[in-house]
């Protein structure tokens, strides 16, 4: 399989030429937004990426992605207890991506200066992912295949018919 060539430069060229078209939606906003402060942080833009970032979070602030994208940001450009709070922040969000938390636990692997400030929310965050994570396990449908599926169905096929022939003699 080809792995996709990831041209972020293009990428901001195309966000930004996204303004020019004015969307009307919030959410085209927020994403055009978000998206180009996460190609600017990818390239190492992290000042840049910061803005877009903001922006974004002005349009929706209850979006996880702007907030950790933000927080890579600051980051990059060593705000690093600002980043913490904005990976705390996208953790409190969407606990389901665990991209969040897993930086927080890295910026504080990287600066244990900031233990102190933020080792419980991180704790805090990473239950909340972990709690999260065997919720939706256990919300995942079974799916049966080959001959449990036909089992399946013949079984339920089975029950449909006896409650016919049931419900005939008790009529």
């Amino acid at each position: 399989m080809m792995e996709a060539v990831q041209d972020y430069e293009a990428a901001v060229r195309y966000y930004k030429e996204a303004f020019a078209l004015e969307p009307v939606q919030a959410d085209v906003w927020y994403f055009i937004n978000n998206n180009l402060g996460f190609s600017l942080n990818t390239l190492g833009r992290f000042a840049e990426g910061e803005k877009y970032c903001r922006k974004a979070l002005e349009v929706d602030p209850s979006r996880h992605n702007a907030h950790k994208n933000l927080g890579i940001a600051l980051a990059g450009q060593g705000a690093y207890a600002e980043a913490a709070k904005c990976f705390v922040r996208a953790t409190q969000a969407n606990a389901a991506d665990p991209r969040a938390s897993h930086l927080l636990r890295g910026l504080l692997r990287d600066h244990p200066e900031l233990e102190f400030g933020f080792g419980d929310a991180a704790e805090s965050c990473q239950k909340a992912v972990q709690s999260v994570g065997k919720k939706v396990e256990q919300l995942k449908p079974v799916v049966h295949r080959g001959w449990q599926k036909r089992l399946i169905l013949l079984c339920s096929r089975l029950r449909s018919w006896i409650q016919k022939v049931s419900g005939r003699r008790s009529g």
